[in-house]
């Protein structure tokens, strides 16, 4: 029997279609594509039936008492705050509800040195308390370290709604009082310099703070990706810059990356009067020729609406 001859085009465009189904993998692109597609649904699923249980167990009375109604009000109006000195409030309260402030308070734990961290807040204390500055920065300039006796365990932010141990606290707050102190205590009621020993002191304090600057190191704030979950990173960020905890150096990945980027060309001034706090809407007409236009025109502002 005969064979048909084909065409040379057919032949090329047969092996190109070959090669094509080799290296696009069709088959193997939709297998994961319906894999993805079935979690998505099935974790919007878990999520609608969360919600559905939360409201049904608000509805029934002998499902909940008077403390698990309480708790879940005070859970749902923590979900709605908008400034971090009710959300911590909130979270407080929450504690004392659910007995946490116990936790707080007991000092026994392996996760931190309790005992060196009680000697040394006691230390700080005494020496403000004797106006001994020159011991003050000498100790501090030899002992303020990060992440020593354990107070920077992620375990010891994991259990309550708000803080941490109480001493870990106080301790925290006694080192931020000792450096306050030693930056402002040759200017002090009571405290007479004539104009060189002020100017002195002055110099002799910001060595010490720059000295302490390299051993403490400088905070920093990652923002993670995450799609549109990443529109949590404008309240971190509004919280932190209004708290003026807001760090220098920042960096973000994917969505991250992009609010990063949005309050890395702006002031604080203009963070908090711009609007990029509260900002509604991201201007994504900049793939079209209008959008291109208005980034040119504005240096760049055109942005944000």
């Amino acid at each position: 029997m005969a064979m048909v001859s084909q065409h040379p085009a057919v032949r090329v465009l047969r092996v190109a279609l070959k090669l094509c189904l080799r290296v696009m993998a069709p088959e193997v692109f939709l297998r994961q594509l319906a894999a993805l597609a079935t979690l998505i649904v099935v974790r919007h699923s878990f999520w609608q039936l969360r919600r559905w249980l939360r409201r049904l167990a608000g509805k029934v009375p002998f499902a909940t008492g008077p403390k698990a109604k309480m708790r879940e009000e005070l859970r749902m109006a923590r979900r709605k705050c908008r400034d971090y000195s009710s959300f911590q409030s909130i979270g407080e309260k929450l504690d004392k509800l659910e007995g946490k402030d116990k936790w707080k308070r007991d000092d026994n734990s392996p996760l931190f040195d309790s005992e060196r961290l009680r000697e040394r807040t006691k230390r700080y204390q005494e020496m403000m308390a004797a106006k001994d500055v020159d011991a003050c920065m000498y100790a501090l300039r030899g002992e303020l370290l990060r992440k020593h006796f354990g107070i920077c365990n992620p375990a010891l932010f994991q259990v309550c709604n708000t803080g941490t141990k109480t001493m870990i606290e106080n301790y925290v707050a006694t080192v931020c009082e000792a450096m306050t102190w030693v930056g402002f205590s040759y200017n002090a009621p009571g405290v007479l310099h004539d104009p060189d020993t002020k100017k002195a002191d002055i110099q002799a304090r910001l060595a010490f703070f720059n000295e302490t600057k390299h051993g403490f190191g400088r905070s920093a704030l990652l923002l993670s990706g995450g799609a549109s979950v990443g529109m949590y990173h404008f309240g971190v960020v509004k919280a932190l810059h209004l708290n003026g905890l807001l760090p220098r150096v920042m960096s973000g990945t994917s969505a991250g990356s992009i609010v990063c980027g949005m309050l890395g060309v702006r002031t604080d001034e203009a963070s908090a009067a711009g609007g990029f706090l509260l900002v509604r809407q991201l201007h994504v007409g900049l793939l079209w020729w209008e959008g291109r236009a208005a980034l040119r025109a504005h240096g760049g502002r055109a942005l944000l609406l």
